[in-house]
């Protein structure tokens, strides 16, 4: 009975949607997924050009995209490649670029690395198209990817006349792209004039800060934050944004006092990321005592020991050359982080400077042996 009533299930199941087909990386796999998608009405070839895009494979996506017998306007905005490309490319197939072409240029993974040409082909559009604010956002997520003030202003001088000034989410954007540019009188500007600030916007004018070495800027920035509590309430990159702040200007009595605010006014736990940052402001002060003690509490449990609090230390071990400490701590590091290449070059680099030079080779040699890509071996004592 019960046999019957399995294979009457199997009977009445439809059948898959897709074949079963081996995945690969190889450039021919996108052509053998492809054909098999033919005869199954509803597929989404767009949908696979993503896919691909995202995954890292380029070529699999152009060879889809070559082979699609019909393209549509998505999937040109699918399609990998240069901004500049996809709009030459929908203007001769007669398709119209629009706001959301701009979005998915903008945010595609590499886009933002192109040439100076295609950069601004790309943004020359933007006097064609009829944006929105969000369009205009991702504009400006471009720019700031790249340091790019110039095209930068230009996309806020078109939100200006677009009259997208007021949304929230756009002066987000501003305030992250005159930090990273370097502005932040700028972005003070665009945060004070803002209508509605919500826990974004003050933690990115507060990081703006923090980047920059304006510690005492920072720490007056979130005390007016605490003032409009409960409309907007700090959360745990708010603190994180403080206590870099304290860190970069040497701030400790406030730094410790915002790892204990952040629990005691706020119920927020603090995380490895936050006592990382407060062993970092320990160790640029010169207190490596104090920051052993905290350091020495995660080594009671090693369930909280990270690999961001055990590069904290050594850090700290490195700049008050702490030789006896760092030691221990290069081999906390490699248990909690084993498989990271920048573990491997920060410990070298410790012992490079402690003049340990047997251990300061062979983490090098571990590194080169797995054959880590982006570390380059320049000289005896320096790695990119």
């Amino acid at each position: 009975m019960r046999n019957a009533v399995a294979a009457a299930a199997r009977r009445a199941a439809p059948p898959p949607l897709l074949p079963p087909v081996r995945l690969s990386r190889s450039p021919c796999y996108p052509h053998q997924v492809f054909l098999p998608l033919q005869p199954y009405p509803g597929h989404r070839p767009p949908a696979l050009l993503t896919a691909y895009a995202n995954a890292g494979l380029p070529a699999a996506a152009s060879r889809l995209f070559d082979e699609m017998p019909a393209r549509d306007a998505v999937a040109w905005n699918a399609r990998p490649g240069t901004a500049a490309y996809a709009f030459r490319g929908m203007a001769t197939a007669r398709f119209a670029p629009t706001a959301a072409t701009l979005c998915t240029m903008a945010l595609r993974p590499g886009c933002c690395v192109e040439n100076s040409r295609s950069f601004m082909d790309a943004f020359l559009i933007l006097g064609r198209i009829e944006l929105n604010g969000i369009a205009l956002t991702c504009a400006l997520t471009a720019c700031s990817a790249t340091a790019n003030l110039m095209y930068s202003m230009l996309v806020q001088c078109k939100a200006v006349r677009h009259g997208s000034t007021s949304q929230t989410i756009l002066c987000n954007a501003l305030i992250d792209m005159y930090a990273k540019c370097g502005r932040t009188m700028a972005a003070r500007i665009v945060f004070d004039q803002m209508v509605c600030r919500n826990v974004v916007s003050w933690s990115s004018m507060i990081d703006a800060y923090s980047c920059h070495g304006h510690g005492e800027a920072a720490l007056g920035l979130f005390k007016r934050m605490k003032k409009v509590a409960p409309v907007v309430l700090p959360n745990e990159v708010t603190f994180l944004a403080v206590l870099s702040a304290c860190g970069q200007s040497g701030l400790v009595d406030e730094g410790g006092a915002m790892l204990h605010l952040m629990k005691r006014q706020y119920g927020i736990n603090p995380g490895p990321e936050h006592y990382a940052c407060f062993i970092d402001l320990l160790g640029r002060a010169g207190q490596n005592d104090e920051a052993w003690y905290l350091y020495c509490s995660f080594i009671i449990t090693r369930s909280e020991l990270s690999g961001s609090i055990c590069v904290a230390m050594l850090n700290a071990c490195k700049a008050n050359m702490d030789v006896l400490r760092g030691n221990k701590v290069a081999l906390h590091l490699l248990e909690v982080d084993p498989e990271n290449p920048g573990s491997h070059v920060l410990i070298s680099n410790f012992h490079a400077v402690a003049r340990q030079w047997s251990e300061s080779d062979e983490p090098r040699r571990i590194i080169l042996d797995k054959g880590s890509l982006g570390v380059q071996l320049i000289d005896f004592n320096s790695w990119y």
